[in-house]
């Protein structure tokens, strides 16, 4: 019987070892850090014993693969879908103003920037909304691109403020590839007259990790939660995995956790000299705050407000199937950002006074979940980085969120990313 590890317990993690766990000549040991599992799809628990998204999690129309697993969960029954809206807030001779972002007639309608550049911003997203999935142009930068398409004054009204947010110091590094395929998904949740659905479970993201944990312990697989691995050693044909004191041999490992933690923990000069685990990778803070109501009508409100650390805020209490007024702010940070060095208190404090100057709620509930390595930077020639899941020593295969290049990371594309695990490892189990 071969021995599979699979390091990391986000839906990655565990859905490969979900596959796995369905070949009787394997056996699978998943291990995960934290407490609990999900990654960040991990949950808390609110003051009335709800549990709530660490970090924001909605469904698009496109995630087929997660549609499939909820299904197989039997979790149908607890998936609704939302019309929801999208607007832009913005400053304005020192006023902060909301506009609707969601229909034709919304972008027509636009402020502060000219007809002929609302034009030529539908006209590059109508462009875009034709291409085929497949369609990669991966040896240009978004800036460029989308500076050639739309001009100086849309790029800047619509663009530039998020790349910068996001990215900071590499938002003008950011691939075409990456920010097309972002629109294409947004796009697919969007009707003909402009109307948006997004889905979600009933009780948030706890309810989809929860049943699938349930599932890998029924399938015999041994979940080890609460420690880090600290060592991942290689001896001819066989690995030995180092957690506290405790070590064991397996035939395989299979790492799914961030790809800048292998070189912290696998000594071989192999991993250590290998472009793939060099790719720079960014922290999220995500701030969390439970209001006596919701902040706006807005389920995504893009924040172009210079002296504002976020380009958005995702407001939950949107959707039907919730009984909080629950908002996100997720700041994007590079680990030497000064925000980053922050405690969570100031960061908090900070997102108090934002909700404070765009409405009189009363802020019952502050939270803040972070993620050291959040969001891949997606450069050009990303392809060229990320090749192959199978690392450079024999039986070790390695992925992590940087594998769904040209998309965006979700939780689809994470089971997208755990199926090419599986196809690769065919053959050797």
């Amino acid at each position: 019987m071969k021995k599979i590890c699979i390091i990391g317990g986000g839906i990655m993690g565990m859905t490969t070892a979900l596959k796995l766990s369905l070949n009787k000549d394997v056996k699978v040991t998943l291990i995960e850090k934290e407490n609990e599992l999900g990654g960040m799809a991990r949950s808390f628990r609110l003051k009335n014993g709800q549990t709530a998204d660490c970090f924001y999690h909605y469904f698009c129309q496109s995630d087929k693969r997660l549609y499939k697993l909820i299904d197989e969960l039997g979790l149908r029954g607890d998936l609704s879908f939302t019309k929801l809206k999208t607007g832009l807030l913005s400053q304005r001779e020192g006023n902060l103003e909301i506009q609707p972002m969601d229909s034709c007639i919304n972008l027509l309608t636009l402020k502060h920037i000219p007809l002929i550049d609302r034009l030529r911003f539908m006209l590059h997203v109508f462009y875009i909304s034709r291409l085929s999935s497949d369609h990669v142009d991966d040896l240009v930068t978004a800036e460029s691109h989308y500076l050639k398409w739309e001009g100086e004054r849309a790029y800047k009204f619509f663009w530039k403020y998020l790349l910068d947010k996001k990215f900071h110091k590499y938002a003008a590094e950011i691939s075409y590839a990456w920010l097309n395929n972002r629109i294409m998904r947004a796009l697919t949740n969007k009707t003909f007259m402009g109307n948006t659905y997004y889905g979600r479970l009933n009780g948030g993201i706890h309810t989809l990790i929860s049943k699938l944990e349930k599932r890998l312990i029924d399938h015999g697989v041994e979940i080890i939660k609460g420690n880090p691995v600290s060592v991942i050693s290689f001896l001819e044909k066989s690995f030995t995995v180092t957690v506290n004191n405790f070590s064991a041999t397996f035939d395989k490992v299979v790492t799914t956790i961030p790809l800048p933690y292998l070189r912290n923990i696998i000594p071989d000069i192999r991993v250590q000299s290998a472009e793939q685990y060099r790719i720079n990778n960014i922290g999220c803070v995500c701030l969390c705050f439970v209001l006596n109501k919701p902040l706006t009508e807005y389920f995504w409100l893009n924040t172009d407000v210079n002296a504002w650390a976020i380009p958005g805020i995702v407001d939950f209490s949107n959707f039907k199937n919730t009984d909080s007024n629950l908002i996100y702010m997720p700041l994007y940070l590079p680990h030497d950002h000064g925000l980053w060095q922050k405690p969570d208190s100031e960061l908090i404090a900070m997102g108090r006074e934002y909700i404070a100057k765009i409405s009189d709620c009363v802020i019952t509930e502050s939270y803040a979940h972070r993620y050291e390595y959040a969001q891949p930077i997606f450069t050009t020639k990303t392809f060229s980085k990320i090749k192959s899941v199978r690392s450079p020593v024999p039986g070790l295969y390695c992925a992590d969120t940087t594998f769904s290049y040209p998309n965006d990371r979700c939780l689809d594309e994470s089971i997208k990313i755990a199926e090419r695990i599986l196809r690769e490892l065919e053959g050797e189990i």
